[in-house]
């Protein structure tokens, strides 16, 4: 799974989750609290109505809240407090599309905090999981609050629409639950919000704060101890006990699946606990989770949720036998569903395991053939999308990722199914994917020279979108804006690669050379750009140029098989007629390429060089370091700071060029960081345990800014008389290779 996935999953996971507790029940009555479930027909009023919804929503029975909603909205669809419990069990469902739909044209404007409250539910539970959804959605869950201030049931959604939005700043939901709490009587179910708060606060920076953790788990208690039968206080602490305190998890797990015993995510976390049990034999956990399929099958009547439900359980780690009869079952009770629509994407991606496992050449034994498995998963692919129905965009979008990501690079596959699927992916509303559905898929338009507007069109909105997504990336992935920034650098860069290619495809050779240095000069760790450079010179008339280009490519860490090798190949077979001879070229090839980026570099020796700024400086031990240590040796003088992404992206190169030269007493390697924060600095090079000899520059306006230095980061190379020789700024890609011969043209001889 992709980092991208695992975040908008874990977010997902945060969201889904954030319900609130039902209404005060008697301490220790642990029964359904709403067995048998209420026929429609027997609810008389609106407001008898929208109080069972709101408290099947309350013990995360939302698939039975959205059904029974179905009757009770069209009979009083001008409530807007049953429609608000409606839209929220909806949402909370596989039909989170229609919940979206039923909002659409609600007047947000409205002094009826309930109307308001429609739409915050529908933006919470956003099926695009948009950051634009989220961020309105806290807007309006405070709007409500504001128009009834005292009421519990609006201090919690803003709380809760807050919670979803904030994406790593958990001490502000704190602080703000905190702030609104005795307004609203401080209700248990604002508690279970700031103890979930409490609970990412101190899992979600590695390493886990135990400290924090306990509290989280003691301010759960809290919220059971202002009432007991508080189901989201139950429910979130099983979950969050799992695998610390499984016994405690398990007892409360129970407590909660007798609350809610036809939930989806109660039974699922009820079978997860059961399994992560060390204390329970594994045949005798294996029974246990299997009795209680059956009885919740049972229990459900196997309604298609339940299906659902038990098939994902029995999914991971592989394969329980009977899977397959379940999903007959679902398939042939709900034909035209979001859950089957879900399983039968599911099947598709069953033919990519058996692609993968013809192409494990480590695996014994007999293995299917690959072309033969390639093409069975395409048609798979292709028959979900052609389907005549479809419940969810994201589905279909799904569906076409993964059409487009199997057959992009098959030159064969018909032009038109692949514009069709670049567009399906396109409109799946996947935003957090636009690298692939719309950079990747502009390539690709670009390569069958099809849609040249429409291309540049995805580039520049999939350039944006890729930004959008990085800068709201919770503070977990990127410990400093620097490391935030060099992954904003490489989707810049991917972007400027793409419209250089769309520009080459169309003619436009001068437009596409700017994109292409563009990108070059954002990151240079790009072997596609390379390629593309090679395939411009090549139709340019300048081989030996793409040639160079090409072998250049070929220095860069690849997924798979480079292109740049590829390409040298076919140029290869097509001048000697084979491949015989073929190592000795790429040899003299890559050495060419070494030779003449080598000379390029050495011709940027300074002419008239100057004196280096003198300096005194302490180390991150606090051990005073001048510029006078560095007289009679050769030194290579860094300006960086965690706040850069070039700086941060090339800092493993530099510990490694480091590291070569660290027994050398000849020559003298150090960095100067600029950060304000010194204790935040040296936290970020013991993480990373790099022992690069760094000095802090933190004074104000300090070192650096009596220097010239003006781009980030920069190198000097100081010959012994003190004299920058050499200046290399920003990242190069090939930092060792590169620094180490300007560091050897420095000891050759005296300029």
């Amino acid at each position: 799974m992709t980092r991208i996935a695992s975040l908008r999953l874990l977010a997902f996971a945060v969201a889904i989750r954030l319900a609130a507790p039902s209404p005060a029940a008697a301490q220790g009555d642990d029964r359904p609290v709403l067995s048998p479930l209420p026929a429609a027909s027997s609810v008389r009023t609106a407001a008898a109505g929208a109080r069972i919804l709101r408290q099947l929503y309350f013990i995360a029975d939302f698939n039975d809240g959205a059904l029974l909603g179905d009757t009770l909205y069209r009979r009083f669809s001008g409530n807007a407090r049953l429609r608000a419990w409606y839209v929220a069990n909806l949402a909370r469902t596989v039909r989170a599309g229609e919940a979206a739909a039923l909002t659409a044209r609600i007047d947000t404007t409205s002094r009826d905090p309930w109307t308001v409250a429609g739409r915050v539910f529908a933006l919470i539970y956003d099926p695009a999981y948009r950051r634009s959804a989220l961020a309105q959605a806290s807007r309006l869950g405070e709007r409500a609050r504001s128009l009834a201030p005292h009421d519990p049931e609006f201090a919690w959604l803003a709380a809760i629409a807050r919670f979803s939005a904030t994406q790593d700043k958990w001490g502000d939901v704190v602080a703000y639950v905190d702030s609104i709490a005795s307004l609203a009587g401080n209700p248990a179910e604002l508690q279970v919000v700031r103890a979930n708060a409490l609970y990412y606060l101190a899992i979600m920076k590695p390493p886990i704060d135990t400290a924090k953790r306990e509290a989280a788990y003691r301010a759960y208690a809290a919220a059971r101890a202002a009432d007991s039968s508080n189901f989201n206080a139950i429910f979130f602490a099983a979950d969050r006990l799992e695998s610390v305190h499984n016994d405690d998890a398990l007892a409360l797990i129970r407590r909660a699946v007798a609350r809610s015993p036809r939930a989806t995510a109660v039974r699922s976390e009820y079978w997860s606990t059961i399994n992560s049990s060390k204390d329970i034999p594994a045949e005798e956990r294996k029974a246990q989770i299997a009795a209680d399929r059956a009885q919740y099958l049972t229990l459900t009547d196997s309604a298609p949720w339940a299906l659902a439900s038990v098939i994902s359980s029995m999914r991971y780690p592989k394969p329980e036998p009977g899977i397959a009869a379940l999903e007959d079952r679902l398939l042939a009770k709900a034909p035209q569903s979001g859950w089957a629509e879900n399983l039968l994407l599911t099947r598709t991606r069953q033919w990519a395991e058996s692609l993968s496992v013809a192409r494990d050449t480590t695996r014994p034994g007999p293995r299917p053939d690959s072309i033969a498995m390639k093409l069975r998963y395409q048609l798979a692919l292709e028959d979900f999308i052609n389907r005549p129905w479809h419940v969810s965009d994201q589905a279909l979008g799904q569906g076409a990722i993964s059409l487009f990501m199997s057959v992009r690079d098959d030159s064969t596959y018909p032009t038109e199914k692949l514009v069709k699927a670049v567009k399906l992916m396109v409109a799946g509303g996947l935003e957090g994917n636009a690298t692939i559905t719309h950079l990747q898929g502009a390539v690709a338009l670009a390569d069958r020279k099809v849609e040249a507007r429409y291309a540049e069109k995805l580039a520049r909105e999939g350039g944006k979108l890729a930004d959008e997504n990085i800068a709201n990336y919770p503070a977990t992935v990127f410990s400093t804006m620097g490391e935030r920034e060099d992954a904003m650098f490489a989707a810049d860069a991917q972007t400027r690669d793409a419209l250089g290619w769309i520009f080459f495809n169309e003619g436009r050779i001068a437009d596409a050379g700017k994109e292409f240095e563009r990108s070059l000069d954002l990151s240079k760790k790009s072997a596609i750009t390379y390629y593309h450079i090679g395939r411009m010179r090549s139709a340019q008339g300048r081989p030996d140029d793409a040639e160079l280009s090409y072998a250049q490519g070929l220095t860069v860490r690849y997924r798979g098989t480079n292109p740049n090798r590829r390409q040298l190949e076919a140029i290869y077979r097509k001048n000697h007629g084979s491949m015989d001879g073929w190592g000795p070229y790429l040899a003299a090839l890559e050495e060419k390429e070494r030779t003449s980026r080598r000379a390029k570099i050495l011709e940027g020796q300074a002419k008239d060089p100057k004196a280096a700024n003198a300096f005194q400086l302490a180390n991150l031990e606090g051990r005073m370091i001048s510029s006078d240590s560095l007289k009679g040796r050769l030194a290579v003088v860094n300006f960086w700071g965690t706040w850069c992404g070039p700086c941060v992206a090339e800092m493993p190169e530099l510990q490694q060029f480091y590291d070569k030269y660290r027994a050398d007493s000849s020559v003298m390697v150090l960095t100067i960081s600029n950060d304000k924060d010194l204790q935040e600095l040296k936290d970020w090079m013991a993480k990373r345990k790099y022992s690069i000899t760094t000095l802090w520059d933190g004074g104000d306006p300090g070192y650096t800014a009596s220097t010239n230095v003006a781009a980030w980061p920069t190198t000097w190379f100081i010959d012994r008389d003190g004299n920058i020789r050499f200046t290399a700024i920003g990242n190069s890609g090939a930092l060792v290779e590169e620094w180490s011969w300007r560091l050897e043209a420095m000891r050759a001889r005296p300029v």
